[in-house]
């Protein structure tokens, strides 16, 4: 299974249309069966193009994963995207922590390269793909919700419906802001893995 997650430079109509490239483009990638590295290079080469050809500065954050049930594993590659957090088993993780794991964002740089990562999926139990709005939310003294947050609150209640476990963190973020408001787009995904039989 390919997850895919993206947060796009900006808002309003420009951004909407480079959300709209984007699909196309994933459409035309998808069906080539590529590694997630070769996938996220094709796409920043197909952004890149249609945005210079466009002259506009444009770029997008971006995450895709590989999910194989059968040999349980993840592989992975990350375009300047936040790190999704794996959790199961009274842990918590979180993925491309460190920008060496890390390529540029889609539409910056036509010859980016990106890398595959793999990691075993053996006890995890659920997958959270999120855009950096999560991390921005600011509470009154100007202070991030950041990852390290996020990572508690991942792992807390994780037993509950995949629904109320998602619900739960965004009510955490909000409570965190006491504006009880976003001041960016936030998106999260919550993937789970079951074994067999479940």
């Amino acid at each position: 299974y390919g997850v895919f997650i993206c947060d796009v430079m900006g808002h309003g109509i420009r951004a909407a249309l480079i959300v709209s490239m984007l699909r196309g483009l994933i459409v035309t990638q998808n069906a080539k069966g590529r590694s997630a590295a070769e996938f996220l290079n094709a796409m920043n080469v197909g952004l890149t193009s249609i945005l210079q050809r466009a002259n506009v500065t444009m770029f997008a954050t971006a995450f895709y994963g590989i999910i194989d049930l059968e040999a349980l594993t993840l592989e992975y590659a990350c375009a300047g995207h936040p790190g999704p957090v794996a959790v199961g088993e009274g842990k918590s993780l979180q993925l491309c922590i460190d920008k060496s794991g890390k390529g540029p964002a889609l539409g910056l740089i036509a010859n980016a390269s990106y890398k595959s990562n793999r990691m075993g999926l053996e006890g995890i139990r659920r997958l959270l793909l999120f855009t950096d709005g999560v991390l921005e939310a600011e509470n009154e003294a100007g202070e991030q919700f950041l990852d390290s947050r996020l990572l508690v609150i991942a792992g807390r209640n994780s037993e509950k419906p995949l629904d109320g476990w998602l619900d739960g963190i965004l009510d955490t973020v909000l409570d965190f802001s006491q504006g009880h408001h976003f001041d960016d787009d936030v998106c999260l995904l919550g993937i789970e893995i079951l074994a067999d039989g479940e």
